[in-house]
């Protein structure tokens, strides 16, 4: 069995989903082949495939310009039309992905290669599967009756997708998938020696999504002149220029500085205390772990998880 994953690098943790999924299906059906594609990278036209790059640029100088986008194309109607409008323009990229990329099942972890797949495909086509990875606030590009199931991660997420249209014995609420490593047991003891920690230092471990978003830097400044007694971990993920910046200071309290890293479930095991931009997948990272974060707030104090 051949297994078609699609994701891109925008935030919103697509890539962690569909690493999870990818591990389950191979943990649980050895025999699978499983293949991640990043989908707006590969087969959507310029400037679409640039987003993976520009996303950082864009969520930390013009963030008011995305959000002013997300609000004025989430509804049915309206994200209908849109799909409709861009048909024409991503019609070649995505007859050559379904071309190179013939499978039994096809799952999507991104609202953008949705519609625009299904478009594609034909009658004549593989299962698809949408897995959400918005807790809550999930955009309508996610929602495609034509999708044969789709699997949301809160009561939250269904509700929204009922009113986009999809029959509720297609939709089902499963979670968020998150990697089998946040899962395995680990003290915090261990934890520490496997980074090199001091274990009886309070411990916090601030990171800002893999790209590193720059409030970063003013909440990493904050707590460099707190003169709180703690030990600090910080996680730069793919911002050098931040890292760079970072390792020229002088920290008064032991400090230890990250990039892109691939042991998030240790530094998250280690940690007192988790300082994070909400994405997603770090919440519910977190919270598997039993940990505790600055996280998606609303939704979490209304879930009574903090």
């Amino acid at each position: 069995m051949k297994v078609t994953i699609l994701m891109s690098d925008t935030g919103g943790g697509h890539r962690s989903v569909a690493a999870a999924v990818e591990s389950a299906l191979v943990t649980e059906r050895p025999e699978t082949n499983v293949e991640l594609v990043d989908g707006l990278l590969d087969y959507t036209p310029y400037p679409l495939n640039r987003l993976p790059d520009w996303y950082a640029t864009i969520i930390a100088r013009f963030v008011g310009l995305w959000q002013y986008g997300y609000l004025l194309t989430d509804g049915p109607v309206r994200a209908q039309i849109l799909n409709l409008l861009a048909r024409p323009f991503l019609r070649s990229s995505v007859r050559r992905f379904v071309e190179q990329h013939q499978c039994d099942l096809l799952v999507s972890t991104h609202p953008m290669l949705v519609s625009s797949i299904l478009d594609g495909l034909g009658v004549n086509r593989p299962p698809f599967v949408t897995v959400v990875t918005d807790l809550v606030t999930a955009h309508a590009w996610w929602f495609d009756r034509r999708a044969d199931l789709t699997l949301v991660p809160t009561e939250e997420a269904r509700v929204k997708a009922l009113k986009c249209g999809i029959a509720s014995d297609q939709v089902q609420v499963a979670g968020l998938p998150v990697s089998e490593l946040f899962s395995k047991k680990m003290s915090r003891k261990l934890a520490h020696e496997k980074l090199g920690w001091d274990p009886s230092a309070f411990t916090v471990l601030l990171m800002a999504g893999a790209e590193g978003m720059e409030p970063l830097w003013d909440i990493a400044n904050a707590l460099r002149s707190s003169n709180m007694a703690l030990q600090l971990a910080i996680v730069c993920g793919r911002n050098e220029r931040i890292l760079s910046e970072f390792q020229a200071l002088d920290w008064p309290v032991d400090t230890y500085l990250y990039g892109f890293v691939d042991n998030m479930s240790v530094l998250i095991r280690g940690a007192d205390v988790v300082i994070t931009k909400a994405g997603p997948s770090t919440v519910m990272e977190v919270i598997n772990w039993g940990g505790r974060s600055c996280c998606a707030v609303l939704f979490l104090v209304r879930r009574m998880v903090m």
